[in-house]
């Protein structure tokens, strides 16, 4: 139910799926991660308790206006068993 939900709350025009981001005002968001997100787990919260971050955190990198560390983008891929490059393009 989570990934259907959510698809209907994107404007589809703004969607760019060889990024993986979906452009939200002036930021952009990682669809990638949010889906995978979804996917696996309750609640965005959830994962930051999983990963001893902050709720805001994790939103704020999901939402493009937070870039993660090195570190911790492994410890999302890793929680979320994908590839970093799956989840951050530019880590390929």
């Amino acid at each position: 139910m989570g990934e259907e939900f959510f698809f209907h709350l994107v404007d589809y025009k703004n969607i760019d799926m060889a990024q993986n981001n979906i452009v939200l005002g002036e930021n952009t968001m990682n669809l990638r991660l949010k889906v995978e997100i979804l996917k696996q787990y309750p609640t965005q919260c959830d994962l930051a308790r999983d990963l001893k971050v902050s709720e805001s955190l994790l939103s704020k990198i999901v939402r493009g206006r937070h870039e993660p560390s090195p570190e911790l983008r492994r410890a999302l891929a890793q929680k979320l068993r994908v590839s970093e490059g799956e989840l951050f393009h530019d880590a390929e």
